[in-house]
């Protein structure tokens, strides 16, 4: 009996040896660059979740996550609609569609565009001018978009996904507020 009490524990023990653990880290701001605290990060494979939030400098940090795995990593935040929305981006919006080049950066078009059709139209202006005069208080779509540093728009936001191989650093993503196309919202 204490033979296979033994084999049993070297077997707990060698399995505990080689399985191999790293960590993720990064950071989310907005396109101006401010950082982003207090976003929920959550990393997901099968059979697997752990979930973290941005400190107040808008760092994440998972740690203990088992190698050899293919992760997915989305993020949400939730927060007051208008924040950062104002007639200037409706101004803004506007000028887009009357292809005058205000709106440079692709954060900035995923800001307007507020039905993720992947065009900023008329209709975007209609949902923000509804939001501002207070006639509706919701949006169809996520009022938070994450995307990675290199995100160009209209590609369709999709969760990133990962293959664990060895400790990742500075794994940022930009956040962007539905409707805050200058990018002033506050935290």
């Amino acid at each position: 009996m204490t033979k296979y009490i033994f084999f049993f524990l070297m077997l707990c023990v060698s399995s505990t040896a080689y399985s191999q653990t790293a960590s993720i880290s990064g950071n989310i701001s907005t396109h101006t660059g401010t950082l982003i605290p207090n976003t929920t990060v959550i990393l997901k494979a099968a059979n697997y979740e752990q979930t973290v939030l941005t400190d107040n400098s808008g760092v994440y940090l998972f740690t203990d996550v088992p190698t050899g795995v293919t992760y997915t990593l989305e993020m949400e935040r939730t927060g007051t609609l208008l924040n950062g929305v104002s007639t200037f981006d409706l101004v803004q919006m506007l000028q887009t569609i009357l292809a005058l080049p205000i709106l440079n950066l692709p954060a900035q078009n995923l800001a307007a565009d507020l039905d993720l059709s992947g065009t900023v139209s008329v209709r975007d202006v209609w949902v923000l001018r509804q939001l501002i005069l207070g006639l509706t208080t919701t949006l169809d779509t996520p009022n938070w978009r994450f995307v990675p540093l290199d995100y160009q728009y209209p590609d369709p936001i999709i969760p990133t996904s990962i293959s664990l191989t060895e400790a990742i650093e500075n794994l940022n993503f930009i956040g962007v507020k539905a409707g805050d196309v200058s990018g002033n919202a506050s935290f």
